[in-house]
């Protein structure tokens, strides 16, 4: 059961990545994912693991659909600097794949340029 819904979840982010890449714009936030991914809520209970990976994804797409990519990249190079894996990199490529789609005006808009996205996947390449 417990993979069952990883998978589910799995497949919920791709849709939302999937949508914040072609529209610019999120997915509605499930009741549940809301409760497992409420900021104030703290993450460790007894019965509750939320994986770095998947949090990672969340806080990813949050801070995108927010326009705080200085935000997204931080909170993403944080989390390789604690916890690097190949899948973490893999998630930080989609990450700066998913800002090519931006035009030049929504990056600085953001206080974002290509020449970072660029250092960005570049600087991917040292967590490999």
């Amino acid at each position: 059961m417990f993979e069952n819904d990883w998978i589910q979840r799995q497949i919920e982010v791709i849709t939302r990545s999937l949508a914040m890449a072609i529209f610019h714009k999120d997915l509605p936030v499930t009741i549940a994912e809301e409760s497992v991914f409420n900021e104030n809520m703290a993450v460790s209970g007894d019965n509750m693991i939320v994986p770095e990976e998947d949090m990672l994804i969340y806080m990813l797409l949050k801070y995108t659909n927010e326009r705080k990519l200085n935000e997204a990249e931080n909170y993403l190079f944080k989390a390789l600097e604690d916890e690097p894996s190949e899948n973490m990199v893999m998630i930080g490529l989609g990450f700066y794949d998913n800002l090519q789609s931006f035009s030049d005006d929504e990056l600085a808009a953001c206080d974002f340029s290509r020449e970072e996205i660029e250092r960005g996947i570049a600087d991917m390449a040292e967590f490999m």
